[in-house]
């Protein structure tokens, strides 16, 4: 199995710094609501992000082996931030993907493969804070839909 790595540090008068595989050197920092600088990733948005990026490509990965054709594919995450009495940690995270197909016939397999994606994440499985997954298929005419709501519910 793989093992993925990387890499922080801080030196006096740098900035704190994470070094990752794909795209090297980032700024790292606590985000705005924590003192942090707005010019800078956060681990929470690293957090967010690497649970929508991962639904993503998890769904990119099963329409490609399908053959199926997707015009776009864009999401929108949101994960909400609690105070408890262990300290602060992610309550949940709430992902909205709206996919374009290439064909009206493609919608209803789209949507299967948006159970898959949801299926198969190995971040979102990997994380203890629910994720829900909502996909809109939409066909390239843009007149069919089809909705598709996928809940990961805390264990």
């Amino acid at each position: 199995m793989p093992i993925f790595t990387n890499t922080v540090h801080r030196k006096v008068d740098e900035r704190n710094m994470i070094i990752l595989r794909g795209p090297g050197k980032t700024i790292l920092s606590p985000p705005p609501d924590f003192g942090g600088k707005e010019d800078a990733l956060s681990p929470e948005e690293m957090f967010v992000g690497a649970i929508n990026g991962c639904l993503m490509l998890t769904f990119l990965y099963f329409a490609e082996k399908v053959n199926i054709e997707i015009v776009s594919y864009h999401s929108e995450a949101k994960g909400e931030v609690k105070k408890g009495n262990e300290g602060y940690a992610f309550a949940k995270v709430d992902v909205k993907a709206k996919i374009a197909v290439s064909n009206d016939r493609y919608i209803e397999n789209t949507r299967e493969i948006s159970h898959l994606a949801k299926q198969y994440c190995l971040v979102s499985n990997s994380v203890i804070c629910p994720v829900s997954y909502e996909a809109e298929v939409i066909g390239i005419a843009g007149h069919s839909t089809s909705r598709c709501n996928n809940i990961k519910r805390s264990s």
